[in-house]
């Protein structure tokens, strides 16, 4: 049963994934480099192959200790995240509809867990809020001194991400997405693709800092 749940969901993760990708680049006016050719866009392959490896592995791993309600939520989130990630790295861009639709999910299975048990719902959004808050913050003040190289979009994903990992985990993913963001640009810089002019794109490290953090944490 455990991973026949792991399984189905990694599977609608993957397809919502290569439905919203179209939907990003048809109808949102998100043009990406390979426009009318996403469906073989490397980073989108590479992007979905990681986005079922991921919410699959997570499931095995952390279904039983998480819960229905909160494996939904992390299951969304990296759905979401799968998305923003194929967006932020061509286009550099973080489309606000996409981070509505997240909080207007989260909001609905939030909502869900409250009717289902006051007791548990009302902990898990407590959780959540302490968690939005604190990444919100963190974020915020990144924007603030960074002087144009982190977007706006990005204070959003994080606030959006703190409600989805609670206060528990988000700390967890910003860091190990920071060091590898890290990692990532003193190896570019060694190469000469970077210049400390240039931007980064953060979401695919968040995305992936997600990741390591729900596995072991």
């Amino acid at each position: 049963m455990l991973w026949f749940s792991a399984v189905f969901t990694a599977g609608i993760v993957t397809v919502v994934f290569y439905g919203l990708q179209y939907i990003v680049e048809q109808k949102m006016g998100v043009e990406l480099r390979h426009s009318g050719k996403w469906i073989t866009d490397l980073t989108v392959i590479l992007t979905l192959i990681i986005t079922f490896a991921g919410t699959l592995a997570v499931g095995v791993v952390r279904l039983p200790q998480l819960g229905m309600a909160r494996y939904l939520l992390t299951a969304v989130l990296l759905c979401g995240l799968a998305v923003l990630t194929v967006t932020d790295y061509k286009k550099q861009t973080v489309p606000n509809k996409i981070i509505l639709l997240l909080l207007l999910l989260w909001t609905a299975i939030v909502g869900i867990a409250l009717i289902v048990d006051v007791a548990a719902g009302f902990e898990l959004l407590c959780r959540a809020l302490g968690g939005g808050l604190i990444s919100g913050l963190i974020f915020l003040l990144c924007y603030l001194f960074s002087r144009g190289q982190m977007g706006a979009g990005d204070v959003k994903l994080a606030f959006v991400m703190g409600l989805y990992l609670t206060g528990e985990r988000i700390i967890g993913a910003i860091f190990y997405g920071t060091v590898l963001c890290c990692v990532y640009s003193i190896m570019q810089l060694l190469r000469k693709k970077l210049t400390l002019k240039n931007g980064v794109p953060m979401t695919p490290f968040l995305y992936l800092g997600t990741l390591i953090t729900l596995l072991i944490q």
